[in-house]
C-alpha cells in the first residue's frame, strides 16, 4: 500500500513539475521577431550602447524598428519632449505611420536604466497610426521581456540617450524590436 501511496504522489509531484516548465508557445522560427531581441540575461553594457549615437540637429530620435530605419526629424516628421504632470520626461516622435514615445521617470545622465518586463517607471511604446481600418496596434516595452535606456545628457537644456527594447501588443501578441536607439531633443 505504502509503494501505491509513494508512486502516485511521485507521479503526481512529476506531473506539477513538468506543468510549472510550461512558459507559453514555444517559436522555433528564428526570424521571428520575438527571437531577435537582446537577451535579457546578457543586457548591454555602456560601450555597447554608446555604439548607437548618430549625428543631427536636435531635436530627433532614431532608431531600427524590426529591421528597417526610422527618424523622427525633418520635414515630414516631428519629435519633442516634455515633462507630464507626473514629472515623467516623455520624448515623443511621429514619423512614417509610427508614433513612438519614451516614457523615462527618475533618469539621470550617465546611469542605465532598464526597460524589461513588468518595468512600468521607465518603458518605450510604438505604436501604428497610419492603418486604414483605424486599430493602433500599440506595442509596449513592459510587455516585451528586455530593453535598456541610457541617459547620456541630461540638463536644462537638451536630453541625449540610447535606448533598444522588445515591446508586444498585448491584443494581438505581435513582437515589435527596436534596436540602435538614439535621441537628442532640446527642452522647452
Amino acid at each position: 500500500m505504502k509503494k501505491v501511496i509513494y508512486s502516485v504522489l511521485l507521479f503526481a509531484g512529476v506531473g506539477f513539475a513538468l506543468a510549472a516548465c510550461n512558459n507559453g508557445d514555444y517559436n522555433a522560427n528564428p526570424a521571428s521577431n520575438a527571437n531577435n531581441s537582446v537577451n535579457p540575461l546578457a543586457p548591454l553594457d555602456s560601450a555597447q550602447l554608446a555604439a548607437f549615437v548618430t549625428t543631427g540637429t536636435p531635436s530627433f530620435i532614431t532608431a531600427t524598428i524590426n529591421g528597417s530605419s526610422w527618424s523622427a526629424n525633418g520635414d515630414t516628421a516631428a519629435s519633442w519632449y516634455f515633462v507630464d504632470t507626473t514629472g515623467c520626461n516623455l520624448i515623443t516622435g511621429i514619423s512614417g505611420g509610427k508614433f513612438f514615445q519614451l516614457q523615462l521617470r527618475n533618469v539621470y545622465a550617465t546611469n542605465i536604466y532598464n526597460m524589461g518586463h513588468n518595468n512600468r517607471v521607465t518603458y518605450g511604446i510604438v505604436a501604428d497610426y497610419g492603418d486604414t481600418t483605424g486599430e493602433k496596434n500599440i506595442h509596449i516595452s513592459y510587455f516585451g521581456n528586455s530593453g535598456e535606456v541610457q541617459i547620456l545628457q541630461n540638463n536644462p537644456v537638451a536630453m541625449k540617450g540610447t535606448f533598444y527594447f522588445q515591446a508586444i501588443d498585448s491584443a494581438t501578441g505581435d513582437v515589435v524590436n527596436v534596436y540602435n536607439g538614439y535621441f537628442n531633443v532640446l527642452k522647452f
